[in-house]
């Protein structure tokens, strides 16, 4: 081990990683890997401004110059993946020397390859809040490193980061509540270049106030039937569209909280297993992080992931909640683990607890994006081993692929 350099094992981490997305996205231009997120980006303006419709007013654009929509749809999130992973990989390498950590945190189900253990949770929009979060965090070290000035990062937050999600929140409005992980970051940043920190704060906070228009207009308008058969018509490749779907994201959210709260907890032990599924990724991480020397204000983490839970009542989709939580949360212990990285010395008792879980998370365990785990019998079965398994039958067809996925 001794040969092995955090360096080397980094840019192998990035070439196995990247490889695996561009496999990934390889199948998903031959299949629909995931057909919620396809026929959601079909969501356009042909029927007047309404949310989730920027992407379909993108694919409508370039459908005019023959630019078909399997190809966008591969292409976009091919590319986020890679950009978030290179990003991802780059904060993490920047926090710890140790090789184990590094391996642990890049291969971790809960992290960049959530939606390699679990093809479900690929292609989803809120990759795009996630992109911003891992973006402000790279800055975020950037600053603390001294390779940032105050007005370098003025120029970012007001003329990169905030069009960023504004457009992300045109894409999805999940993404939003990311927000004040981003505003908790900048009062961090504010503090450390000692400016006058309110005053400044205020000015930071100020551009929030664009959002509360657009997202009482998105809670306050929905998208009507006759809306909704105008976006159909104006579709040039509808027949891998399904319109279900599209009447589903159509009703407004208020419409299906008590429909997916009573779904997800009949019965109460799904709630139960969520729970544990959450802390038991949830707590490693936390050890792993408070086992350096710098002391965090974890009410400022608490701020940062609470308006996430929301979605929670809104959707079923409930690991890929855990999932936005948990890279939230790394995304704010990260930023100031330049200066002491990351070493985790443990006596020998916890060590081994320790490992195994870490070996368990990795090898053999996953988070099902989605749904009533008790209910559908779910298994948390996944993690390298089982899916390296599954990709090596469907490279050699041993499994029925048009079974599982729709073909273009």
């Amino acid at each position: 081990m001794k040969y092995i350099s955090i360096r080397n094992i980094h840019y192998f981490s990035i070439f196995i990683i990247l490889s695996i997305f561009l496999y990934i996205f390889y199948f998903s231009y031959r299949n629909i890997i995931n057909i919620w997120s396809y026929s959601e980006i079909h969501l356009n303006y042909s029927a007047g401004f309404i949310r989730r419709g920027f992407l379909g007013e993108i694919i409508k654009f370039l459908n005019s110059y023959f630019y078909s929509d399997k190809i966008f749809f591969s292409t976009i999130f091919f590319l986020l993946s890679s950009i978030n992973t290179i990003i991802f990989l780059s904060i993490v390498k920047k926090i710890t020397n140790n090789i184990s950590i590094y391996i642990y945190l890049a291969l971790n189900p809960s992290f960049i390859l959530f939606s390699f253990y679990d093809l479900g949770g690929y292609a989803r929009s809120e990759i795009f809040g996630i992109f911003l979060m891992l973006l402000h965090t790279y800055i975020a070290q950037k600053i603390y490193d001294k390779k940032i000035n105050y007005n370098q990062y003025n120029f970012f937050y007001f003329f990169i980061f905030y069009p960023f999600i504004f457009i992300a929140t045109l894409i999805h409005e999940i993404n939003i509540l990311t927000i004040l992980f981003h505003l908790i970051t900048s009062y961090q940043i504010i503090k450390f270049y000692k400016k006058n920190t309110y005053r400044n704060f205020i000015k930071f906070l100020l551009p929030i106030f664009f959002f509360i228009p657009l997202i009482f207009f998105f809670l306050t308008s929905p998208i009507s039937n006759e809306m909704l058969q105008i976006i159909i018509d104006s579709l040039k490749y509808k027949e891998n569209v399904e319109i279900w779907i599209l009447e589903s994201i159509a009703s407004p959210a208020s419409a299906r909280l008590n429909s997916e709260i009573s779904y997800m907890s009949n019965p109460i032990s799904n709630v139960i297993y969520y729970i544990l599924i959450f802390f038991f990724y949830f707590i490693p991480i936390i050890i792993i992080f408070n086992s350096s020397a710098k002391k965090y204000k974890f009410i400022f983490l608490l701020i940062s992931i609470i308006p996430l839970f929301f979605l929670f009542f809104i959707g079923r989709d409930w690991g890929r909640w855990i999932h936005i939580i948990l890279i939230t949360t790394f995304c704010f212990y990260a930023q100031n683990l330049i200066i002491k990285k990351i070493n985790f010395k443990l006596n020998n008792i916890y060590k081994y607890i320790v490992i195994i879980i870490f070996l368990s998370q990795l090898l053999f365990t996953r988070i099902p994006h989605c749904c009533n785990i008790v209910s559908k019998n779910i298994d948390l079965v996944g993690g390298l081993i089982p899916k390296i398994s599954v990709f090596y039958k469907m490279s050699t067809n041993s499994i029925d692929i048009k079974e599982r996925f729709k073909t273009f």
